[in-house]
């Protein structure tokens, strides 16, 4: 069993004349009763430590054999260590490797089971990622200008700007920005754009999350027009996105542009 220890002073030097006690703690820092599952005994009641049964030292080190808490059932246990010193009590809660050691006890301290000090939930409440109006899963963007092909009304997916979503107890929003051209001479026709599972992109299957066309003649090469498509996933919604695009001529050709001012992206975002 690893070895725990601890060298106690007063403020000004000097060994106090204190009591220690250990006790095995589950939620919420009450005693319980713990199996051994290397020995099968079980683990109940406080050990005390003081100067009179030899437990501390006149130095003020005390130590103690502790089973580790990965050896014991219930699993996430804690050893809960008061040092009583006059009237004061201080108390932390240590989690004992399996191996190893001899370990100082601050140096292995943990949260009882099924609480959260008040400083980490205040650091929580202060972070701007969680609370700040949602923070980005994932980004793609394109590294070049590059073309796509297709059949009428058939959805090409646009390689590079593929995201994968988590799976999040809460919706994510997904955005894309298409910056479009057609082929010189291709004639007036609608693009749309897409968002769509990427098993999902066969045929005309979208899996309903097309949401948006934008409509341009292309006697010329039409430059930095913006197609924006979004869609909404509800909570636990996990897997690979990517966005599509298309016209309702055969065979179609749409340039899909990156530059410095025509950026074509698609990115999640959780709320």
């Amino acid at each position: 069993m690893p070895i725990v220890y601890e060298d106690l002073d007063l403020p000004a030097g000097g060994a106090p004349n204190a009591e220690v006690r250990i006790t095995l703690v589950g939620a919420g820092g009450r005693p319980i009763a713990g199996r051994v599952q290397s020995t099968g005994k079980t683990i109940i009641g406080t050990t005390r430590l003081t100067y009179d049964n030899g437990g501390i030292t006149s130095q003020g080190i005390w130590s103690a054999n502790l089973v580790s808490n990965t050896d014991i059932l219930p699993p996430n246990t804690t050893y809960l260590i008061e040092r009583e010193v006059g009237c004061d009590i201080p108390q932390i809660f240590i989690s004992v490797p399996a191996s190893g050691g001899p370990f100082e006890a601050s140096t292995i301290e943990d949260d009882p089971m099924n609480s959260i000090e008040p400083s980490v939930l205040a650091q929580h409440a202060a972070d701007l990622a969680l609370h700040g109006g949602g923070i980005e899963i994932d980004f793609a963007e394109l590294s070049s200008t590059i073309t796509v092909t297709g059949s009428a009304i058939t959805i090409a997916n646009v390689p590079q700007l593929q995201i994968t979503v988590p799976d999040l107890a809460r919706p994510v929003y997904l955005y894309g920005n298409l910056y479009v051209a057609t082929v010189v001479g291709g004639g007036t026709q609608d693009v749309w754009s897409g968002i769509a599972p990427i098993s999902a992109l066969s045929g005309s299957q979208i899996n309903g999350l097309i949401v948006l066309n934008t409509t341009f003649s292309s006697a010329r090469e039409a430059f930095s027009t913006l197609v924006q498509t979004f869609a909404r996933l509800p909570p636990h919604s996990p897997g690979d996105y990517v966005i599509g695009a298309s016209r309702v001529t055969t065979p179609f050709n749409l340039r899909i542009l990156n530059s410095v001012l025509s950026k074509s992206t698609f990115y999640a975002v959780a709320r």
